[in-house]
């Protein structure tokens, strides 16, 4: 009984804090537009020359521009770093967070279930609707790729995954597609 209680307890803690990340106008998704251009041959070949791989201890990621920092506590000590980049084109964004100790001993297949409820609990709570979600994997680490419409107009896609004992969130609202596959493909685990 403990065990479902702490499972229970982790996965509440977790969407509450993916709702204030999603929903945090510094760090989540923009409430306001977010400026996204026509797209002219000079936009796109800006999109290609300036993309910038940024480096953390972790991981490492490309932003069309250098990105912008937030770090926010999160409950009991534990902390959440989000960076956030706006082109013409789109609006990228990573957010990593410590998991209680706990989420690194149970078996993946159980991982997955929390993924998807996260997604299930946490986007609909910010104002985001998803529209289709599948699984995947960073390393062999479990996560979920989905696509979503945020408050009606502007459409999105999203990864997250659970890499021992921490969470990452990948999200990118963009007028081109290969924008955001770069902004998903470029993000890898140093470690």
């Amino acid at each position: 009984m403990k065990a479902k209680h702490s499972y229970l307890t982790l996965l509440t803690t977790t969407a509450s804090f993916l709702v204030s990340i999603v929903a945090n106008p510094v760090v989540g998704f923009p409430t306001k537009p977010i400026g996204i251009q026509p797209i002219t041959p000079q936009s796109i070949l800006v999109a290609k020359t300036n993309w910038k791989e940024f480096t953390q201890k972790d991981f490492a990621v490309s932003f069309p521009n250098n990105p912008s920092e937030k770090t926010e506590e999160i409950s009991q000590g534990s902390v959440a770093k989000t960076f956030t980049a706006t082109s013409e084109e789109g609006y990228y964004a990573l957010s990593y967070y410590d998991l209680p100790s706990e989420i690194g001993n149970i078996p993946d297949q159980l991982k997955q279930v929390f993924l998807e409820a996260i997604i299930d609990i946490a986007l609909p709570s910010a104002g985001a609707e998803v529209k289709d979600k599948q699984t995947i994997s960073l390393n062999d680490h479990p996560g979920i790729e989905f696509n979503f419409t945020y408050q009606n107009t502007v459409a999105g896609k999203g990864q997250l995954y659970i890499v021992g004992d921490r969470g990452y969130m990948l999200m990118s609202m963009t007028t081109l597609d290969s924008n955001s596959q770069k902004f998903f493909e470029s993000f890898k685990l140093l470690n």
